[in-house]
């Protein structure tokens, strides 16, 4: 008897073959969940990714392995079109930093101060509170337009976001010293910034509080990465040649709240801003000065010219 093979007839075993191996979405079980990451995706203005929603919860938020999913299922979900959330929603990926080989090539000498090599090593390693990391971030490029001053806490990443006059050094130093004094000297040891002119004297200026100013290499920004993971926050509440002066401050308002509301994988699925509190509380009891709070600082922060 001679065997005959049909093409059709053996696509159709081989598809009905393979749609039976396949172990089935979870999303029908877990679409609560779903659509709860979808919610918190979508109050944020789309400007984040999911993973700080994800693992807030399944930490804090009643869902189990049986009825969530994970990170990475969840993005699969977004690229299969499964979700509210769609892949151009997403925030785009930071370019990625040099090669070790390129860190290590680099021998320039730092002009401003102290070099990032003498930082303390609790700050190298976010072992200890009071460690922040400063960047300029300009709107238009005329010259004449007002610049934003963002300041990262390296173990909490707390984020602050500073309106300045200008970019130039006199302006830069001046907001900086608001800008601490809004927060309050005390939950400062260390600021570290770039190796560019609108930096100068801020080692003197900070050297009066008692801070100490750490400068990256010339050209390698990467070395203070906290702050620069959020000025690409920022940048999506100020995009690229928008004149800051036309920003509103509710706006850079709406920026910081954003990035210090968000849970984070690597903080415990907690918010920076819950790390930060929880610090500056430590601090007024260690100094006898009572619980403190970002709020009750701000109104005894001294006022500058």
């Amino acid at each position: 008897m001679e065997n005959v093979y049909y093409a059709d007839v053996g696509q159709r075993l081989h598809d009905a073959a393979r749609q039976n191996s396949r172990k089935p979405l979870k999303i029908a079980q877990c679409s609560d969940f779903i659509a709860e990451v979808d919610s918190k995706i979508a109050g944020h203005g789309k400007k984040c990714g999911p993973d700080g929603f994800v693992g807030a919860l399944r930490a804090y938020g009643g869902y189990d392995r049986e009825n969530s999913v994970c990170t990475k299922t969840v993005y699969k979900y977004i690229s299969a079109g499964l979700m509210e959330t769609k892949t151009t929603d997403l925030p785009n990926m930071l370019k990625r930093r040099p090669s070790r080989k390129a860190q290590a090539a680099r021998k320039n000498k730092t002009k401003l101060g102290k070099g990032i090599e003498e930082r303390p090593q609790e700050a190298e390693g976010r072992q200890a509170f009071g460690h922040w990391e400063g960047d300029l971030i300009i709107g238009s490029k005329s010259g004449q337009d007002e610049a934003l001053l963002t300041l990262t806490e390296r173990l909490t990443r707390y984020t602050l976001v500073w309106r300045l006059l200008s970019r130039q050094a006199l302006d830069t130093a001046a907001g900086l010293l608001q800008a601490i004094c809004h927060i309050g000297a005390n939950a400062f040891k260390t600021v570290t910034l770039d190796n560019g002119s609108e930096f100068a004297g801020v080692s003197e200026a900070l050297g009066g509080l008692g801070i100490e100013a750490y400068f990256c290499h010339p050209y390698s920004s990467w070395e203070k990465g906290s702050v620069e993971r959020h000025n690409a926050m920022v940048r999506q509440y100020v995009p690229k040649g928008a004149a800051i002066s036309q920003t509103s401050d509710g706006r850079l308002l709406e920026a910081e709240e954003h990035m210090n509301t968000l849970p984070r994988k690597l903080l415990g699925y907690k918010t920076p801003e819950e790390i930060f509190d929880a610090h500056l509380d430590r601090i007024g009891e260690d100094s006898g000065l009572g619980t403190l709070s970002r709020e009750s600082l701000r109104l005894s922060a001294p006022a500058f010219p």
